[in-house]
């Protein structure tokens, strides 16, 4: 083999796990390849590990995912494609060994049969030295190849010539193939492209659509909008006129005076229109139409749509603040400065002026003259509470009895499960799920509680929150881990341990919420009660309190403090607020976990708090004494 095959071989054509070359070689989306059996046993290693669905790449530690993990792992290996490109250089450059080795030991043959018949000719000879003299010149003015067919070596060569053409037309046939595959994954990269390119372009044509529809609704309803207030605005306009009259009528009475009974006359129609202007004005303008909160509720949508495909927020995209900044202050401003502000603006907690104020408090419905304990709850995007009842199988939901911000929650419906219900979690705008026995249950929330699907997941599931559209995350206690759960039951992945570090992420897990960016929190009540936060590729990103609850530059204020952390959610600025049960306090954090106050403590009326939610307006309703709901507003 030459040099250049040697160093071929070594460098390209070795797999990492055997460092043999390769067999059956498997390529993996990071184009790493192995042999097919050596990716197997790696494979079964790594079952053996817990990993459900993926796993890490041998050679550069990237998370794969299993095309189809529902089949046997001593399968999985052959899910993945094959490298024809590598096999066919390995089986090329062992022909080219193969011949080459062949033609060696057939010259050599040759060689020992030229020697073996001048031997013979030497010892058998009985002509006179110079007819032998004359017979080696003319043997050495011959050519090599007369040699070989003197010496009758002619059907080796014509053997191995056989064989040479042969190995040239099976690597030319190598070389054909190896450029059709080539092609088809040119055509393929093509196909692909154009896929994606129309699959865009439909987005796109679809948002235009959308956004001009939006435009119109609201163009419409403003200017309905509008011309309600404008309406309005006329008749106070006209009511003021009235009064303004009636005052000039009553100071024209003190230079020309009446008799007493024309004075009474007018007081009593004087009286009469101002009792007028003040009922209507005291009245209440009529509410927005129902069009113009639904076009407002779309747009929203279409907002939340566009942040969740690109994984960013609008309202922090620099252009418009930046192009602001420069027509108020006259001039441009320095990227660097404006940048600075666009991150101390995504960095800076939700600004807290004062207290929050509390505004109501929600009982259950008593049953058998018992008042029922409230174990979890969540707001749906209409703004109806959902509880869980402890000690009974019950569901119920409140909502608010009026439009004003201080209006009392009543339960308007109640359903009774199978099993205990657990934790709940909204998923949709009129849909919740809810953990129960070995099950999740999918509840319909509209003007009654209904159950929409039972999944059976064979787990006893403690909390829950929402992933995406079709899936959920899950935390169990036995064992301790958090499942990625679809809506039909399947397990995408299960994760109980970092997977860059190895370090066991849960031991007692509690409650749990996510962000609109897919961060996962979780409360753990193990040997160290702690929050801790971890990414959609499970990977650990902080615990509060960190390890050695070290203070920060906020002094001892900023210390996380945590004696019993149980309920969790995230507001609408990203920001975690917990609940710490022995505390008997709320701890508000920003989304990297730094604490930024104690927001509600016992003087907020709290005795027993322990799970937490927060609707889109801010409005945070924490459970207490487990037989009371109370709602706070945040300033």
């Amino acid at each position: 083999m030459s040099d250049a095959a040697s160093r071929l071989q070594a460098d390209y054509l070795t797999c990492s796990l055997c460092s043999q070359p390769f067999k059956q070689p498997k390529t993996l989306p990071c184009l790493h390849n192995f042999c097919k059996a050596c990716l197997s046993s790696y494979l079964e290693k790594e079952m053996k590990d817990g990993r459900t669905s993926t796993f890490l790449c041998p050679e550069c530690k990237e998370k794969i995912y299993v095309p189809d993990p529902s089949k046997p792992a001593k399968r999985w290996a052959t899910q993945f494609p094959t490298n024809f490109t590598l096999s066919g250089m390995i089986e090329a450059i062992a022909q080219e060994v193969e011949a080459k080795g062949r033609g060696v030991a057939m010259v050599k043959e040759a060689r020992e049969r030229r020697g073996m018949v001048a031997d013979t000719a030497n010892h058998s000879s009985r002509k006179p030295a110079a007819d032998q003299v004359k017979r080696e010149d003319s043997r050495e003015s011959e050519s090599p190849t007369s040699d070989l067919l003197v010496s009758g070596v002619s059907p080796d060569v014509q053997t191995t010539l056989h064989r040479l053409e042969k190995l040239q037309k099976e690597l030319q046939k190598e070389n054909e193939h190896l450029d059709m595959n080539i092609e088809a994954i040119a055509q393929c990269q093509a196909q692909e492209k154009t896929k994606i390119d129309q699959s865009f372009a439909k987005i796109y044509m679809l948002l235009e659509a959308r956004k001009a529809q939006l435009f119109e609704d609201l163009t419409t309803n403003l200017a309905q909008e509008k011309a309600r207030l404008q309406q309005r605005k006329q008749g106070f306009s006209n009511d003021l006129e009235s009064v303004i009259s009636c005052e000039d009528l009553l100071k024209g009475l003190e230079s020309n005076p009446v008799g007493d009974e024309v004075v009474y006359d007018m007081l009593q129609a004087i009286g009469e229109q101002v009792n007028e202007v003040k009922a209507r004005r005291t009245s209440q303008v009529p509410p927005r139409s129902v069009l113009f909160e639904q076009t407002l509720e779309s747009a929203r949508s279409v907002l939340n749509l566009v942040n969740d495909l690109g994984q960013i927020s609008i309202s922090t995209l620099p252009v418009d603040s930046s192009s602001e900044e420069e027509e108020s202050d006259g001039g441009p401003k320095s990227r660097e400065s404006s940048k600075e502000s666009s991150d101390s603006q995504d960095k800076s907690p939700i600004k807290i002026r004062s207290k929050p104020k509390f505004l109501n408090a929600i009982s259950t419905v008593q049953q058998e003259g018992k008042q029922q304990q409230v174990y979890d709850l969540t707001v749906t995007a209409n703004g109806t509470v959902v509880m869980t009842l402890h000690g009974s199988n019950q569901v119920q939901a409140a909502r608010k009895a009026g439009d004003e911000s201080n209006s009392g929650y009543s339960v308007f419906a109640k359903l009774t499960l199978d099993t205990e219900p657990k934790c709940v979690a909204a998923i949709a705008s009129f849909y919740v799920a809810v953990t129960g026995q070995s099950c999740i249950y999918v509840l319909s929330v509209d003007d009654k509680l209904a159950l929409h699907r039972k999944i059976a997941t064979g787990k006893n599931y403690q909390s829950i929150a929402s992933y995406s559209e079709a899936s959920l995350i899950a935390t169990c206690q036995r064992p301790a881990c958090l499942d990625f759960v679809g809506l039909n039951g399947y397990i995408s992945e299960t994760v109980d341990r970092d997977h860059t570090s190895g370090q066991i992420l849960l031991c007692q897990p509690q409650f749990m919420a996510t962000s609109k960016n897919g961060v996962i929190y979780v409360t753990d009540l193990g040997k160290k009660p702690r929050l801790i936060s971890i990414n959609n590729a499970g990977k650990l990103r902080f615990q509060c309190p960190p390890e050695g609850n070290q203070a920060s530059e906020g002094g001892a204020d900023a210390v996380v403090n945590l004696e019993a952390p149980h309920g969790v959610c995230v507001d609408s600025q990203d920001n975690v607020l917990v609940v710490d049960r022995a505390g008997r306090k709320v701890t508000l954090l920003t989304s990297e976990g730094v604490k930024v106050k104690d927001i509600l403590t016992a003087e907020d009326g709290l005795t027993d708090p322990c799970s937490i939610a927060v609707d889109y307006n801010d409005r945070i309703y924490v459970t207490n004494e487990f037989n009371e709901v109370l709602v706070f507003q945040i300033h």
